[in-house]
């Protein structure tokens, strides 16, 4: 049986506003009033996630990411020609996703080409990129050890705490990072190294001495991380 349109296209991300701004022509401005009319008149917030993003002239703007199905309630209201761009391009998106689970070359691809549009070095996305994979160890081990809830967030503050001397949030506040963006993004690729190896240690340590609850892998996780920080204050001073 040949699946509808809404049925093709769930498995798709969607779009933020401004990606629908493009495709259609429209004024940002525009799409967002027709999405605040939508949820006036209780289209379920869902979806569409409010965000924020960064404008040209360093401005903190709001944004909202669409979901598939988000995508398709906003351009019902829209004439044919724009429903058909927002479909096509919800369309392509939705190949490219299929086409990356296949080859997931093709992901590792996209996921260079944008940072290098970003002006970032090969050695930092590749530090970013095998950042990524130490992070999910370590999150899945935090997992596997009895970590819930805020335990994740005190994690992480336990890793960034030594090395940065912040939280994560007095690093966010310092770098002046809006609430959407990657705070790794901002890192050098010596800070993605440290942040990696800390988790690496972590993730071993945690194995190590059966940590477990939120607790435990909190202090577990500061001392792996306060080792990392040592050796690398030690490298800098020239200390053997």
């Amino acid at each position: 049986m040949k699946k509808n349109i809404n049925e093709t296209l769930m498995g798709t991300s969607g779009m933020s506003s401004i990606d629908v701004a493009n495709v259609t022509g429209k004024q940002h401005a525009h799409i967002l009033r027709d999405i605040r009319n939508l949820l006036d008149q209780g289209v379920a917030a869902s979806n569409f996630g409010l965000g924020s993003y960064m404008d040209v002239n360093q401005q903190v703007r709001p944004c909202y990411n669409l979901t598939a199905k988000g995508c398709l309630i906003l351009a019902s209201g829209y004439n044919p020609i724009l429903r058909e761009k927002i479909i096509n391009r919800l369309e392509e998106l939705e190949k490219q996703r299929i086409a990356e689970e296949i080859n997931p070359e093709l992901s590792a691809n996209k996921f260079i080409n944008q940072y290098k549009k970003k002006g970032k070095s090969d050695r930092w996305i590749a530090a970013r990129f095998e950042g990524i994979q130490k992070r999910h160890a370590f999150t899945d081990t935090l997992k596997d050890h009895g970590v819930h809830g805020y335990g994740y967030s005190l994690c992480t503050d336990a890793i960034y705490k030594p090395l940065f001397g912040k939280t994560a949030k007095g690093i966010r506040e310092e770098r002046n990072l809006t609430t959407n963006s990657n705070l790794r993004d901002s890192m050098s690729a010596v800070e993605l190294g440290a942040t990696m190896l800390a988790e690496l240690l972590a993730t071993e340590r945690l194995e190590v001495e059966h940590a477990m609850g939120n607790r435990q892998c909190y202090t577990n996780t500061m001392i792996a991380s306060k080792n990392v920080a040592k050796a690398i204050d030690n490298t800098r001073k020239g200390i053997l």
